[in-house]
């Protein structure tokens, strides 16, 4: 059994990642789907002037056989 781990901004973004990952490898087997987990927030500092882009924020764990 293998796994793999999707990290994403929201479940949107989890699923489109599945939907890919799937749709590219028809011949896995899905054995497990593990909850969505929230990720810990990092906060750093910031220059004036850059811009801001979302970290990942949650997370999919999915178990599953070639």
């Amino acid at each position: 059994m293998k796994s793999k781990t999707f990290r994403g901004k929201d479940a949107y973004d989890l699923d489109k990642q599945e939907w890919d990952w799937r749709t590219a490898n028809p011949s896995i087997k899905i054995i497990n789907r593990h909850l969505d987990e929230q990720l810990p927030l990092n906060s750093r500092p910031v220059k004036p002037g850059t811009t801001l882009t979302a970290d990942d924020t949650v997370e999919r764990k999915i178990d599953y056989e070639d």
